[in-house]
């Protein structure tokens, strides 16, 4: 290192060319041009690997896909539903029948699903409290013109009220107009596609008569054609189905099962008895009618149906069945019922909150509340006709909270008062039922 120090002159402190020698003449061609890439060459190649390794990936990934679509996948779950419920009758009530507190296990069901093939679906329910088959059918998806075709022992597209899940419904039970149609599952083979944005649901089918999945042999089979169309002619889009208006309307011809016809129903709970039963009504043929109107407004929520079954009695004039329903929702928390466009029926509630109880670091504790719902309902069924059927009518009125815990926990309480009137009683009966249910889904 060269000193400077102050006013000195320093130039001889520096070495002169003549000392070192001349600069050397550096020329471009020294350098070897395999041995030098600019930059750009250089992102380039790396382009180039980066795409072969993307391109190899997406290769082994449809490879992957291919030979997962040769197998039809598997997804279990169930739900458990157990009931509670306890009667008061008045003294006409108790001549036909003593109705008995009890408890049981109303649902218990074990589920296996999928798809695979790309276009192939099954279902498997077994409701194994009671050993027998709910759903057992086989599904084919994107077919021209029918769009979706299911193929075994289904629900036949039939009532708002029924097509759902039980633990998606409002009430414990299905109102007494169900009476009108059922069982709601039948053997058959079934079309259904949605239109217009899912603002258009429309299901058809062949189904048999004949109730349940044992092989069946009768020189009067019985047959039925069942068709369902429904309409949105609102849908709030941007609030995600809070506010909308359902319509439908579904239609059943139906040739009788060893000519003979039926209507009965309980009060609306599952441990009462059936408290109007036409018995067996000879006859070719009944043709059923319903009609569906529902509509949300954010946590309230209406739905009503009305329901007819035009018997065709053999030796006797035409006779009617008819039920309606009424129901009224309102959640206190502020959700609301949750719509599934594509079937055209109400699913599962999600709360906005779960329950939950915690203690903070605090030490203070912490709760979330779930969703509250208040309900009401009435229902009405007339298998009577004048006189012209033995099943008699009956009007129910019924109230009842529920409390979602999450997605798949409820429990419920529901108190209902039955006006009963069979041709048997001299005077109306009377039925006070009070009932809890609690239910999980897994």
């Amino acid at each position: 290192m060269w000193n400077m120090a102050a006013g000195e002159d320093n130039e001889s402190e520096f070495p002169s060319l003549s000392e070192v020698g001349a600069y050397p003449e550096i020329s471009f061609s020294d350098f070897q041009k395999d041995s030098f890439q600019s930059p750009s060459d250089e992102i380039t190649e790396r382009l180039r690997e980066i795409e072969e390794s993307v391109s190899l990936i997406k290769v082994e990934q449809k490879a992957g896909e291919r030979k997962a679509a040769e197998k039809m996948s598997i997804n279990i779950h169930g739900n458990f539903l157990f009931d509670g419920a306890a009667f008061s009758q008045n003294a006409e009530d108790k001549l036909r029948y003593d109705e008995q507190n009890g408890i049981t296990s109303r649902v218990a069901r074990l589920i296996v699903e999928g798809t695979g093939v790309e276009i192939m679906s099954y279902k498997v329910e077994f409701e194994f409290a009671r050993l027998y088959v709910e759903d057992l059918w086989l599904g084919i998806k994107d077919l021209p013109y029918l769009g979706n075709l299911r193929i075994g022992h289904m629900k036949e597209p039939f009532c708002l009220e029924q097509i759902p899940s039980p633990k998606y419904n409002t009430f414990m039970e299905r109102s007494v107009a169900e009476a009108v149609h059922y069982p709601p599952r039948r053997i058959g083979i079934m079309a259904f596609d949605v239109a217009a944005d899912e603002r258009v649901t429309w299901a058809a089918g062949l189904f048999s008569d004949a109730p349940g999945t044992n092989f069946i042999q009768d020189d009067d089979f019985g047959g039925a054609v069942t068709a369902r169309l429904t309409w949105l002619p609102w849908y709030d889009e941007a609030a995600q189905g809070r506010k909308l208006l359902h319509t439908g309307i579904a239609v059943s011809h139906r040739e009788c099962f060893k000519k003979t016809a039926r209507f009965r129903t309980r009060p609306e709970s599952f441990l009462a008895s059936y408290v109007i039963d036409t018995g067996d009504i000879p006859a070719d043929t009944v043709d059923l009618l319903g009609t569906e109107l529902a509509l949300v407004y954010g946590p309230f929520s209406v739905q009503s149906e009305y329901l007819l079954a035009f018997v065709d009695p053999i030796g006797a004039s035409e006779a009617t069945v008819q039920g309606t329903y009424i129901l009224v929702s309102y959640f206190l928390t502020g959700e609301n019922r949750n719509y599934l466009k594509s079937q055209a029926i109400f699913g599962q509630v999600r709360p906005y909150e779960n329950f939950y109880r915690t203690r903070t670091a605090d030490g203070k504790i912490r709760t979330g509340k779930g969703a509250w719902e208040l309900r009401y309902r009435y229902s009405y069924l007339d298998a009577l006709d004048g006189g012209k059927l033995a099943g008699g009518r009956i009007g129910d009125h019924g109230v009842g909270v529920s409390w979602y815990l999450n997605p798949f926990t409820r429990f419920m309480i529901e108190y209902i008062y039955s006006d009963i009137n069979r041709p048997s009683l001299e005077s109306h009966g009377s039925l006070n039922t009070f009932q809890i249910r609690s239910q999980i889904e897994f």
